[in-house]
Formats: C-alpha cells, sequence, structure tokens
C-alpha cells in the first residue's frame, strides 16, 4: 500500500446500487414463465418495459476503454444506463467492450460510452456473447 491507496479496484461511484438486479433485467429470464403464477411476478411484471435491462456494448471505433461506472448515452446525449464492467477484446482487434444496464434500447441500436467529459465512444448494443 501506498500513500493509503488500494490499488487493486477501480473505484465505483458512491452509488453502485446499479449492480443489484433481478433475473428479469440481467436479460436472462430462462425460468420465467409469466403465464405460470411465481413469487416475485408481480415485480417483475411491474418493470417489465421500463426498467434498464443487462446489455453488451461493443465499441465501433477505436477510443479510451469501457470502465466500470462509466454513462451510457443515446446519440442525442441523453443519459439511458452505465457500464458495470470492460475491457479491450483482442478476438475483436482490441476494440472495447463492455456490459453495463441500460434502458430503452434494443440490439442493434447505436449508443456512446462516455469515456471522459471531452470524448464519447460510438458503440452498438449487443447481447452476450460477443463473439
Amino acid at each position: 500500500m501506498l500513500s493509503g491507496v488500494d490499488f487493486c479496484w477501480p473505484q465505483l461511484p458512491d452509488s453502485s446500487d446499479f449492480l443489484a438486479r433481478d433475473s428479469w433485467e440481467t436479460n436472462v429470464p430462462f425460468g420465467l414463465d409469466l403465464e405460470h403464477d411465481f413469487i416475485g411476478k408481480t415485480r417483475v411484471i411491474s418493470h417489465l418495459d421500463t426498467d434498464a435491462r443487462w446489455w453488451g456494448v461493443k465499441y465501433t471505433e477505436k477510443g479510451p476503454l469501457p470502465r466500470p461506472g462509466k454513462e451510457v448515452s443515446d446519440v442525442d446525449g441523453n443519459i439511458i444506463g452505465r457500464l458495470s464492467s470492460g475491457a479491450p477484446s483482442p478476438s475483436l482487434g482490441n476494440l472495447g467492450i463492455g456490459i453495463g444496464y441500460i434502458s430503452g434500447v434494443i440490439e442493434g441500436d447505436e449508443v456512446l460510452v462516455v469515456a471522459s467529459p471531452r470524448k464519447s465512444v460510438k458503440a452498438i448494443i449487443v447481447r452476450p456473447p460477443f463473439v
């Protein structure tokens, strides 16, 4: 430890509640038969189309790599989500890929990852796995 700084993990924003999600929001709804009654069905139905879902983003251009906590915006600049992880992809030519909770998108939509206050990188919404 140097100067009391932890070098193991990047700092997440104070509001890391975006990491706590249920199975519907993670885009992995296996075992969720909405025609059948189950405990928690009313919660799942209450946010079918309104809440953020777990999506992948794949850069379409080179730029600063996606990192946890970075915001995702639509092409108009409205913030629609936040990344929970990101890294370069060697199999995609070191383009950036990331996963995060993003609302109001479908697979193939174009978004911007806000990499820094001065730079946003174009990306598309994909369903993991990326390759």
